[in-house]
């Protein structure tokens, strides 16, 4: 369970370089609660969306580098260098 939950949140931070709202959607629930800090969190694909959107909307490009990962069962930590060209 954890080398797939790992291979799920690299594929994630990988596909923010695609700059596809819908195609980071799917990585979510319905009821997903997402918590980008230090911005309070927010529930639901249309708040998530809302949540993405402003990020990817006024960006030309985006690389989320993973610096070092850990995982224990289904907790995935990571500690990235999030670059957005706006």
């Amino acid at each position: 369970m954890t080398a797939a939950n790992e291979t799920l949140v690299r594929d994630f931070c990988a596909a923010f370089a695609r700059r596809d709202a819908n195609e980071l959607l799917g990585f979510f629930t319905d009821d997903a609660v997402y918590h980008n800090m230090p911005m309070r969190p927010v529930q639901g694909k249309a708040a998530i969306r809302g949540v993405l959107d402003m990020f990817l909307s006024p960006a030309q490009s985006v690389e989320f580098a993973i610096v070092n990962l850990a995982s224990s069962g289904a907790v995935v930590l990571t500690e990235r260098l999030d670059t957005f060209s706006i």
